[in-house]
């Protein structure tokens, strides 16, 4: 899905330096939240 499509985008080097700010917080839980043991 597309969800999935870009949660697979974000996480990775990327999510690290977002996880920081209150907006990237959220999208670190919605790539644990939707993502694969991956």
């Amino acid at each position: 899905s597309i969800a999935t499509d870009i949660i697979e985008q974000l996480s990775g080097p990327i999510l690290v330096r977002m996880i920081h700010t209150r907006d990237g917080s959220r999208i670190g839980v919605l790539c644990v939240k939707h993502g694969t043991a991956k």
